[in-house]
């Protein structure tokens, strides 16, 4: 994936020089973000005297920095036409899901011999962590075209003296004539309902395969996204969500042995390979309190980790890796600061997917919007667990939900109309 990344990177890279690509204050933000953390890294390293080795591969990680503009770049030469098509970035996530879950049927019909289902990746790990991302996104569009539906048939079954009859007593903002038509043919869902079924059935499917990873950061994270940002909706909508939620994983738990077992294996952790997480966790602590600024330079925490666990008494474990928590592994490796970066890139997005719900045109693109909310929390709070940043093919998801994301701000920045969403939907 990193040289995919590249590839991306020199796309973008030649569009700039060519003059198509123009850097917009929001892409100059990003931008700085990005420079800064470089320096971080590169001084790092430097004051803790590494220069070779470990230092040019983690250069060569840090092209993370220009994935988002490749990709907001590649967003803006697809052929989607300058309003927000719905349907057709579904095709694009779908199709890249797709791609993930085709393992599914093999793992299920012809049997395995791992508990944990690690589909088109043979890891369960990376594979949970990627479809834990895409399947909070689909289930939120799901959501989105159900809404929608049933707004239709509701429009269909009210007579004439029933519809307001002037902009004053519609409680949305009045528009004009022209700007109705054009926001209700970007939100005409009239395709067959075969399509809302067939989204359904692979967001279920996508759930399905995320729980049959086994990973229990990935499941609370997922659970995590999914309530809050049913918030978006009604405070009724996310406790009815949390509730059903918490029932369901409830039920695992008593009729579902494998899971039951997970959870168990949780509890149990001092006699499991969890005490190995556990170790890790301190020693990264202990780093990031020895090394506050800078860090021991990004990736080498883990060079230190048999010194800290003799430092710290840790006795019978010699495991080496990263710190299987994303903001422990970057505040020991990259320090405070670039701790403070790495979070500051998902502060930016989560605001201006903020404020784009509350222009939101349909009901499909304010779900769409919160799908790309869920897929930063999922994200968030999956890193608990795991250093899942660290991960390649993960990252490029999120990297690639970035992209998305400014490419969306542009074209909302190019539509100066804004029309409220109207009261929340309520249940």
């Amino acid at each position: 994936m990193d040289v995919m990344a590249l590839i991306i990177v020199v796309i973008w890279l030649r569009a700039l020089f060519r003059g198509e690509f123009q850097l917009s204050s929001t892409l100059k933000t990003v931008a700085i973000l990005g420079v800064l953390f470089f320096i971080n890294v590169a001084l790092g390293f430097i004051v803790n005297g590494q220069w070779t080795g470990y230092f040019l591969k983690r250069q060569y990680e840090a092209l993370w920095i220009f994935v988002p503009f490749g990709c907001y770049h590649l967003f803006s030469k697809l052929p989607l036409g300058s309003q927000i098509n719905e349907k057709k970035i579904l095709i694009l996530f779908a199709t890249l899901g797709a791609i993930l879950l085709i393992p599914l049927g093999v793992y299920l019909v012809a049997g395995h011999d791992s508990p944990r289902y690690g589909g088109s990746f043979d890891d369960p790990m990376t594979f949970a962590h990627s479809l834990g991302m895409i399947s909070v996104f689909l289930l939120a569009f799901a959501i989105g075209l159900q809404v929608r539906s049933w707004e239709r048939f509701q429009e269909t079954k009210m007579t004439p003296s029933i519809k307001p009859k002037s902009s004053e007593d519609s409680p949305v903002s009045a528009i004009s004539s022209e700007t109705a038509n054009s926001l209700d043919k970007i939100a005409d869902f009239k395709a067959p309902k075969k399509l809302l079924w067939a989204v359904w059935a692979f967001t279920i499917l996508a759930l399905v395969s995320t729980m049959l990873t086994m990973t229990r950061g990935v499941w609370i994270g997922v659970f995590a996204a999914i309530c809050i940002s049913c918030l978006y909706i009604s405070k009724r909508f996310f406790i009815l969500v949390a509730a059903s939620g918490g029932a369901l994983l409830t039920a695992f738990y008593f009729y579902w042995p494998a899971f039951q077992e997970r959870v168990l294996f949780t509890l149990r952790y001092k006699d499991t390979n969890d005490a190995e997480r556990v170790a890790l966790w301190r020693s990264n602590f202990a780093m990031a309190q020895d090394y506050p600024i800078f860090g021991t330079g990004w990736g080498l925490n883990r060079e230190h980790l048999l010194e800290y666990y003799a430092k710290l008494g840790i006795q019978g474990i010699e495991f080496q890796s990263h710190a299987h928590n994303q903001f422990l592994h970057f505040w020991a490796g990259t320090g405070t600061v670039g701790l403070l970066i790495y979070l500051s890139f998902f502060g930016f997005f989560l605001f201006k997917i903020h404020q784009m719900i509350s222009r939101a045109q349909s009901q499909a693109q304010k779900f769409l919007l919160i799908g790309l909310f869920a897929v930063q929390i999922e994200f968030l709070v999956s890193g608990l667990t795991e250093s899942n940043f660290e991960r390649s093919r993960v990252r490029y998801l999120i990297l690639l939900s970035w992209g998305l994301i400014l490419w969306l701000w542009k074209i909302w920045q190019d539509n100066p109309h804004e029309v409220k969403m109207g009261p929340a939907i309520r249940l």
